[in-house]
This record gives C-alpha cells, structure tokens and sequence, in this order.
C-alpha cells in the first residue's frame, strides 16, 4: 500500500504542473509542481487523503476541458469523479460538491462558450449544465446506495451527509477561525489572488468570458472550499491540501507583483 500511496502523490504533483500550465506557462507550472513535492516530502498524508485530492484534481482536468468548448457530455467524467470523493471522503465532497454546481453555473453566465445569449438565456443555460451535473452525481452513487441499502446502512450514510451538511454552515464549518496561525497563510494567498484575478479583469488582461479565467478562478475556490473542512481540523495532513492549492495560485501571484515593481521603478526612473 506503501508504493499505491507514493504513486498517488506522484501523480498529484504531475497533475498540479499539468492544471497550472493550462492556465500559465511551462516556467510558473514547474514552480508550482515543485513546490507541491516538496510540500508531500514535508508534510504527512494519508493514503486516503492522497486518493481524495487525486480524486479532486482529476475532476478539474476534467472541468477545465469543458470550460475549452462547454460541451455538457464532458460534465459526464466529472459528475462521476465527484461521486467516487463521496464514497471516499464524504466531507470533502460536501464542499467540492457546491464549488464544481456554482463554477459551471457562472462560467454558462459569463458566455464563456461565446453563444453571445441574452442574460436569461445564459442563466438557463449555466443552471441546466449544473442540475445535469448533479443528476450525474446521483446515478452514479446509485450502486453505492443500493449497497447500504441491502445492507441496512442507508440511515448511517444519510445521517453522516446531513451531519456533514450542518457542519459545513455551523461555527466549526465556514464561520471558523483557524486557531493555527500559519493557516491564514493559504487564506491570505486566496483571497490576493481572488483580488488579483479581479484586477486582471478590469484592466483587460484576463476577461471573465475566457476559459483561462475560470480555470484560475476554479483553483482558487479549490482552496477556499477546502479550507473550512481543513480548519475543522487544523492539523499538518489537512494543511497539505491547502497548501497544493496555493502552489499553483502563487507562481501567477509573484510575477504580477514583480511586474508591477518593475513597471514602477521604469515610471521613477
């Protein structure tokens, strides 16, 4: 099992140079790669754990070729992926969940496959690709289902989800505060590059109509949903998810702000 783990963590480290180059270059996406190696040599993770984020990070593979030409049969894989984190991490997948419903919702919103629909149009459009998603996630947890219920587990399965769901939107979900302070680091790495992103889009660099644009924004809230699951338990193996994430937030980051001293001291001088 020792050698299934460490595949795991090879794979996730080539997955995250593989999301980061869909939205960057080759340069910011061997920065983040291997600053997610270093991030498993350093930190500890379960077997299990390391099967969720694969499971997390293949669906935004998967999201970010739909995001490419908003085909919903590609939503198919994903709504699968997500099902599958359920099975194995169902207080993962209550957060994910909810992040994937919204990311295509607003993406169909923001004309990202150049329909150029009237706003009504596009809210129909971006709901339909989310409730299809959904129902997506439904069939395919249908076996798993069938199994507890023949087992007499369904009760203990739907009352974890209903806990989990409670959790999510209690004090100790998105309400907490870390207690551990090096857990504001991932945040504040977020929210710089949520404001980053809005920058980019009102100057023009990055418009939101772009796939480029939600892919960034869909790694963000990778972490932003994670992060109140983490913080419930604010120890060293939940950290690691966060900091995977903000691996591939912080190349973009320190080149827009080298950028932006750069362009001050030509100006001064």
């Amino acid at each position: 099992m020792q050698i299934v783990h460490i595949l795991f963590n090879i794979i996730n480290c080539l997955i995250i140079y593989k999301l980061t180059l869909s939205y960057t270059n080759f340069n910011k996406a061997i920065i983040a790669s291997l600053i997610s190696i270093i991030a498993y040599i350093f930190l500890p993770s379960t077997l299990i754990n390391s099967a969720a984020i694969l499971i997390i990070f293949l669906a935004a593979m998967t999201l970010f070729k739909y995001y490419d030409n908003m085909k919903i049969y590609k939503i198919i894989p994903l709504g699968i992926l997500i099902s599958i984190l359920a099975i194995i991490r169902l207080d993962m997948a209550t957060f994910i969940y909810g992040m994937y419903f919204w990311a295509m919702f607003w993406a169909g919103i923001a004309n990202v496959d150049g329909l150029s629909l009237p706003v009504f149009n596009r809210i129909i459009h971006g709901l339909s690709h989310s409730f299809f998603f959904t129902l997506i996630v439904f069939l395919a947890a249908i076996p798993y289902l069938i199994f507890k219920i023949l087992n007499n587990k369904l009760d203990f399965f739907l009352g974890t989800l209903h806990n989990e769901i409670v959790k999510m939107f209690s004090s100790s979900g998105i309400f907490k505060l870390p207690e551990n302070m090096i857990f504001f680091v991932p945040l504040i790495i977020y929210i710089t590059s949520l404001l980053l992103l809005i920058i980019k889009h009102k100057r023009k660099i990055l418009l939101a109509n772009t796939p480029n644009f939600w892919k960034e924004m869909l790694i963000l809230n990778f972490g932003l949903n994670l992060y109140p699951q983490a913080i419930a338990t604010p120890d060293a193996e939940h950290f690691l998810p966060l900091l995977l994430v903000a691996s591939m937030l912080i190349p973009n980051l320190a080149t827009y702000i080298t950028l932006q001293k750069t362009n001050k001291t030509i100006i001064k001088y």
